[in-house]
This record gives C-alpha cells, structure tokens and sequence, in this order.
C-alpha cells in the first residue's frame, strides 16, 4: 500500500509540471486501479475460489490517430470455498500480466471511451494446508476485451471505470472426468475503477 501512495504522489508531481492537450496522438498514461472478478460457467475456478479485491497497474503510449498499445500488471487473492476441486488449498493467488491495443474515443473535454483487447500471462498458486510453505501452480492465457470510461478531473487525470470480459486457457490439468467439471478453460467477468494520468 505504501508504494501505491508513493507512485500516486510521483504522478501527480509529473502531471503537474507539464500539461499538455487531452487527445494529443503521443500521450503516455499510467493508471492505477482496483476491482472485483468473478469467475462463471462449469469450471474449477468457478467453483472454487471467490476472488478478493485486485489491485493493478496499467500503461500505454497512443501511437497514431488514438490507436494504441499497453501493458498491465495485476494481483489479487482469493478465498477457496471447496477443497473438492483443488485438493487442500487453504490460500490461492492469481498474477496477470499481458498487452494490449487501445483505441481512445474523446467524446469533449471532460468524457473519453477506451476499447481494449489483449491477452496477459496468467497464473494461479495455491498454498497447501498441509504443507505450509509448498505452493503449487496453474498457468494458462487470458484473452480478454473491455472498455473504459474516463471523466476528467483535469487536462490530466482522469477517474475510470473497467468493464471487462475474459476468456482462460489454461495448461492441460490431469484431473478425473468423475469430477464434472473444466480444468482447461474459464469464463470471467469483472469492474474495476480508478485513476490515470495522463502525460
């Protein structure tokens, strides 16, 4: 949390030594954000874990004519409701990381729409009960497309809100057909909010 407040504030001092306009085609942005997922369908991630708050960091640099690319980084942990699926896990968390195209919609000075569609590398470790300090992993890719609304406070910053749909691929999982359920794919849903700026 400490470095979260540290970046915010490095941020605001960038942003306000130099101001520029809103829809400029070479604008760099740095948002920092948190939110809620939650995972659907017949899958072991479904109904498995309940996803607690994420947090994440997100940039990117709008090439030409609003058209762009970025990165994310984001982290979240999440409560296991049955050992069914995933054996004696007490404690699971998930890490994303991936890229992006964008393309940034400025609907007037204050309002802006972002579309967004990439893919991050995923990965889910779950710890053991019984052998405290054993993690085990789950790997895979997440596709996934969002849009994000902005409403600027300033030439900028920005507040956001996320809505996001995902697709997981996850690596072959050897797991008995009697359980029912997908350990190769999963559905997932999720809102975030936060703040950008923008540079």
């Amino acid at each position: 949390m400490k470095n979260f407040i540290v970046l915010l504030v490095i941020c605001t001092q960038i942003l306000f030594a130099q101001k520029k306009k809103i829809n400029d085609d070479s604008r760099f942005s740095i948002g920092l954000l948190s939110g809620y997922t939650s995972f659907f369908g017949n899958n072991f991630l479904a109904k498995t874990y309940s996803n607690k708050p994420l947090v994440g960091i997100d940039s990117r640099m709008v090439l030409k004519n609003n058209f762009g690319l970025g990165g994310q980084i984001k982290f979240n942990s999440s409560n296991v409701n049955t050992t069914e699926f995933v054996g004696n896990s007490v404690v699971a968390r998930f890490r994303e990381f991936g890229l992006y195209g964008c393309y940034n919609y400025f609907l007037d000075d204050k309002f802006a729409q972002t579309t967004k569609a990439g893919f991050n590398n995923f990965q889910l470790k779950n710890t053991l009960e019984q052998t405290k300090g054993i993690d085990y992993y789950t790997n895979g890719t997440s596709y996934f497309v969002a849009s994000e609304f902005h409403y600027f406070l300033d030439d900028g910053i920005s507040v956001m809100c996320t809505l996001e749909y995902s697709y997981i691929d996850l690596e072959d999982i050897q797991a008995s057909k009697s359980l029912g359920t997908n350990y190769q794919a999963a559905n997932r849903i999720g809102i975030e909010l936060g703040i950008r700026f923008w540079f």
